[in-house]
């Protein structure tokens, strides 16, 4: 024991004396350094220090073989190896063998090129600042050793303007304790600020820029987070963007955006969500699918879902479902109405209710309850509180309150009505006197109380205060139809009531202030015309004319029918009926029941007659005719029968017409003698079929030849 220590003393001796009278050149090359020392050394112990001048710029790793003992690596800083530019060509080097490695005493990097150093590193030169890894290389190079749980490693280099973050998983964290507890694995992070992404772990390809940004945030990717605590709270959530500070402070859902102080900031569930604009969803923590831009827009939303507040405090009370707001204020103080769209400032500003269209400035802006309304126009129904109305125009409806199932449209159109319900009124300030009423339809373009179109739907009336046409452009009555010769005009009528079809009413008069109606005027009339060569001309009219001054207990009139005679384009009376049922023809004050005045009354033939109402005879023969001495006079009817003389004072009818006759009831026969000298007799006797004989005697009895007329009439 005591000869192996006197050994050991004496070779640290040697060469102790030996670092101190001489300097030992290193070989090798690429970092492989050899040393061979003439004193006695066959082995390497811990504590044996050596000194040499090395020959070339080191390598990492490097290593020194001495006395051909074998390579050993040699550290800095106790564990790390050597990097380029450690060891500089022409450097005195000192290490110190540990037992296992040289461990590197003197400082790295000694003197460069250029005569300055090229390496700061600290006492054990883990931790280094190398502007000359490789000559010439103009890369400074910065290495920390092992400290705070990280490795020993390069982390960062300077090229030019650039500095570039390496080993630590394509991440960069500035800003005390921020991204301190990422595994430095592939995770592409960017941290900025004070504890931004401080918990971060495994999360990846976030960036976080502001005091906490993403603070809690573990394993949440693809998160951007900018602004003071924004996302701070966010653990798993990913893809969501936050900016501006609270945005989504307390958010741990996926795929929300916020823009603007405060936003979507007690969110934690609700998932996707978009809000732009200071306090916009502020108190959203489970609500879906909604998109707020505008100051507070959807502020007090929690839970509802499907929403869509564009502007300044748009929805910003409602907690709702399914609505669209588009406009500062719209829709801003109801709290629960689901289903609307209000575009335009204030527009449903108070409502409560559902399924509401408003749009235009102000447009509903107080209804409160009433739903499944629509109104478009600025201020159009401001104050109702009804349901089912339909309103078009601005100031449209502007007085309702609570009507139901109303259609406004036109400017100020039902502007005055303040209760009401079933109307429309179509046209600029249509309706716009009437407060109130139900039912009813005006069409005018202004506010007039007898507008061009007026209607009651209740009892089915329909009047026009205008000219109208049908099938022409430019009536000329208050009623004129122009058709095709395919086309007309047809009435129909069903049940058993005596309805009228059609009707004229007359008043004396005006129309505000009706009064008697005068005899002789004309109640009612019908002209038909033609066309000349230049223009239309009357061919016939029916008129009814009063008989004489009306009163409620008698209204006596006339029906006068009237055609226009040739060479004339203007009808006059041809046939009257008088109130007593009596018929002029050609008289216009018939005293029976039929007048004929400057006429004939003819029947074409024997197929029709005049007939008695007690017997069923004819009034007018079938036959007739004058038969002198057995021969037709030229006047008879010739026609339709046949005379045989027989005899003297005998003569045979055959009657050959179309009234035949088979029997003695069946026919009547007038025969009337003439006088000539003597009185004669004329009878007559059957002969059966359609015959008969006709004798004339004289007063004695004696069949005598003479003059004789016979009429023939058959039942």
């Amino acid at each position: 024991m005591m000869k192996n220590l006197l050994h050991i003393v004496f070779v640290l001796l040697t060469v102790t004396i030996a670092h101190g009278q001489a300097e030992y050149q290193s070989t090798g090359s690429g970092g492989a350094y050899a040393l061979s020392i003439p004193a006695n050394i066959d082995a390497l112990t811990p504590g044996l220090s050596f000194t040499f001048k090395a020959n070339h710029v080191s390598a990492n790793p490097s290593t020194l073989n001495v006395n051909g003992l074998g390579a050993v690596t040699i550290m800095k800083g106790v564990s790390t190896n050597l990097d380029v530019n450690d060891i500089l060509a022409g450097q005195v080097v000192t290490v110190v063998y540990d037992g296992t490695n040289f461990q590197m005493t003197s400082a790295p990097g000694s003197i460069g090129a250029s005569g300055s150093d090229s390496v700061i590193a600290d006492a054990d030169s883990d931790t280094e600042i190398n502007v000359e890894a490789a000559a010439d290389q103009d890369v400074i190079h910065f290495n920390l050793g092992d400290n705070a749980g990280y490795p020993a490693a390069e982390y960062f280099t300077m090229i030019g303007p650039r500095l570039d973050v390496i080993n630590s998983g394509w991440s960069l964290f500035i800003g005390k304790d921020a991204g301190v507890n990422d595994d430095l694995s592939s995770n592409a992070n960017t941290f900025l600020g004070y504890e931004s992404g401080n918990q971060t772990t495994t999360g990846n390809q976030n960036v976080a820029v502001g005091y906490q940004s993403l603070r809690n945030n573990q394993t949440g990717f693809l998160n951007v987070a900018v602004g003071s605590e924004a996302l701070k709270s966010n653990m798993a959530g990913n893809q969501n963007v936050a900016i501006g500070q609270q945005s989504l402070l307390n958010n741990n859902a996926n795929d929300n955006i916020g823009i603007g102080r405060q936003t979507l900031y007690t969110n934690t569930t609700g998932t996707p969500n978009i809000a732009i604009g200071s306090n916009s969803m502020y108190a959203n923590t489970t609500g879906a699918d909604n998109i707020a831009i505008g100051l507070n827009s959807l502020q007090s939303n929690t839970t509802g879902f499907n929403n869509v507040a564009f502007g300044t405090d748009a929805l910003s009370s409602s907690d709702a479902s399914h609505n669209v707001a588009i406009g500062a204020e719209a829709i801003a103080y109801g709290t629960a109405g689901n289903g609307n769209v209000a575009i335009g400032t204030g527009a449903l500003s108070f409502s409560n209710s559902n399924n509401n269209v408003a749009i235009g400035y102000q447009s509903m802006r107080n209804n409160a309850a009433g739903f499944s309304n629509t109104a478009v126009g600025y201020a159009t129904l401001p104050n109702s509180t009804g349901n089912y109305n339909a309103v078009l125009g601005q100031s449209a409806g502007n007085a309702l309150g609570g009507g139901n199932r109303n259609v406004f449209i036109g400017f100020a159109s039902g502007g005055s009505l303040t209760n009401g319900s079933g109307n429309i009124f179509i046209g600029n300030q249509s309706g716009g006197t009437v407060s109130s009423a139900s039912n009813k339809l005006y069409i005018e373009n202004s506010n007039s109380d007898t507008p061009l179109i007026y209607g009651d739907f209740s009892s089915d009336e329909l009047a026009f205060n205008a000219k109208v046409g049908i099938g022409t452009l430019n009536p000329n009555n208050k009623l004129s139809i122009v058709t095709d010769a395919s086309d007309g005009l047809e009435m129909q009528t069903y049940g058993a009531g005596n309805t009228n079809m059609m009707s004229f009413l007359h008043f004396g008069g005006t129309i505000g202030s009706p009064s008697t109606t005068t005899s002789g005027t004309s109640i009612g009339t019908s002209l038909y015309s033609g066309y000349g060569t230049s223009t239309d001309v009357a061919a016939a009219r029916i008129r009814v004319v009063a008989e004489s001054v009306f009163t409620d207990a008698s209204s006596p009139g006339a029906i006068l029918l009237e055609t226009t005679a040739t060479g004339s384009n203007f009808p006059t009376e041809k046939l009257r009926i008088t109130s007593e049922g009596n018929i002029g023809v050609g008289s216009n004050a018939p005293s029976v029941k039929l007048e004929v005045a400057n006429g004939d009354v003819a029947i074409s033939n024997d197929d029709h007659r005049l007939m008695r109402l007690d017997d069923g005879s004819d009034l007018l023969p079938v036959a007739y005719g004058v038969i002198n001495d057995g021969t037709i006079e030229s006047a008879a009817s010739t026609s339709n029968f046949t005379v045989v003389k027989l005899g003297n004072g005998q003569y045979q009818v055959n009657y050959i017409g179309s009234r035949p006759f088979g029997g003695l009831g069946e026919f009547q026969v007038t025969c009337t003698p003439y006088y000539q000298g003597e009185t004669l007799v004329a009878t007559y006797q059957y002969l059966g079929g359609t015959s008969f004989e006709i004798f004339l005697t004289n007063l004695s009895d004696i069949l005598t030849d003479g003059v004789v007329s016979f009429e023939l009439r058959v039942k």
